[in-house]
């Protein structure tokens, strides 16, 4: 049976946590060997279950526990619970890595000090010249502006102005 909607499907999470009678599950074990769909939502059902249940797991340290009630008796009897240290080593660390931050921040954005004369003086004579400013003819403004398709349409006008 490869049908969407199969009407075991209903039944394949019942089967999973053990809700179902003994003949129902004799009939759905016999169905698993036909159907496909039911075959994936059973493995799909399966694989999360698993899953859901190896996440919730989480190791705790030894003296949670008597942590817990020693900070609840604390709570009775008025005190603080939690206390508020700055060790002189946890101040150290915090300084020395404010310091090394700096330290780089500074090397990464210096920035070097060149005069434009030290610039000008590295450039080639070609390069100082493509930035001299320069008048601009009418055509050579228009050759930049035109496109090629364009330009060949205005040689052409030209060569039949020529004629």
């Amino acid at each position: 049976m490869n049908n969407r909607d199969c009407p075991f499907e209903k039944l394949v999470d019942d089967y999973v946590h053990g809700e179902l009678a003994d003949d129902q599950i004799h009939r759905f074990e016999n169905h698993l060997l036909e159907c496909k769909v039911c075959s994936e939502e059973l493995s799909t059902i399966r694989f999360l279950s698993e899953n859901l249940k190896s996440a919730y797991h989480v190791s705790l340290p030894y003296s949670f526990g008597a942590n817990i009630i020693r900070n609840f008796k604390a709570l009775k009897r008025g005190e603080a619970v939690f206390e508020i240290r700055l060790a002189a080593e946890d101040i150290m660390i915090a300084l020395a890595t404010l310091a090394l931050v700096l330290i780089i921040a500074l090397q990464i954005f210096k920035q070097p000090r060149i005069s434009s004369e030290e610039i000008a003086g590295r450039l080639t004579p070609v390069e100082q010249a493509s930035l001299q400013p320069r008048q601009m003819s009418k055509e050579d403004v228009l050759e930049l502006v035109l496109t090629g398709e364009q330009q060949q349409i205005k040689q052409t006008v030209e060569r039949e102005e020529g004629k």
